[in-house]
């Protein structure tokens, strides 16, 4: 068909567009290729690595990573960094790093802290139980007991608190001994005929003896635990 104004024939003008076009696309194809950055493998060149690194944005050396780093973390690892770069980590992976190290491994470390200052408390105690009660061996003996009569005679929020100190272990073991002693049950301090025994049990009982600490109860629990004493002598 002849074209009405050119009058060129319509298939000669379809295959002029034609070709033009796949010449434009070859020419911008083999300009994107020659653009592109071979994928580096296990032959490649260091040289190739690393322009494929600045392609990704990889800096030259890795003092020139810029990153944010959390207090707890103690700043810049220069070694890890050094390690990081090699791998071609960019900048942004590199703030990654840092990122979840902050997340994951401070709290970690501050609970092994604790754990840590825990044990070393406890260990402590342990060694004033040891003093009082003649030893490790006599610590071994009576300390089932203690702990028998402490989870039968208190509440358990009462003995776990008790527990965690040897002075509220003392306290347990001085009360499981009155307890033991019938001839003393009887005996009161003329305060509304409430005896000892059954006021030191009430009070260890209050939330604000064994979780608070209250002054005012602790002196008056070791009040009655001197009567106490001085009756039993």
């Amino acid at each position: 068909m002849t074209d009405p104004v050119s009058g060129e024939q319509g298939a000669d003008i379809a295959l002029d567009a034609v070709s033009a076009a796949m010449t434009g696309g070859e020419t911008a194809f083999v300009e994107d290729t020659a653009r592109m950055v071979r994928l580096p493998g296990a032959d490649s060149s260091d040289a190739e690595k690393q322009a494929f690194y600045r392609e990704l944005g990889v800096p030259e050396t890795p003092e020139e990573y810029r990153i944010a780093v959390a207090d707890e973390l103690g700043g810049v690892d220069e070694a890890v960094n050094h390690r990081l770069h090699a791998a071609g980590f960019t900048p942004d992976q590199v703030q990654l790093v840092y990122d979840l190290a902050a997340e994951i491994l401070v709290p970690l470390s501050q609970q092994m802290t604790q754990q840590a200052g825990l044990h070393q408390q406890a260990g402590a105690e342990r060694q004033i139980l040891e003093g009082v009660f003649g030893g490790a061996a006599g610590w071994a003996k009576i300390a089932p007991q203690i702990a028998q009569w402490g989870k039968t005679a208190l509440p358990p929020a009462a003995y776990d608190a008790l527990g965690e100190t040897a002075a509220g272990v003392q306290a347990m073991y001085r009360l499981m001994m009155q307890d033991r002693e019938p001839g003393l049950t009887t005996l009161s301090d003329g305060a509304g005929g409430e005896d000892d025994r059954g006021r030191i049990r009430r009070l260890m009982n209050d939330p604000r003896y064994w979780r608070d600490g209250d002054p005012g109860i602790v002196a008056e629990v070791r009040a009655a635990f001197g009567r106490l004493q001085e009756r039993s002598e």
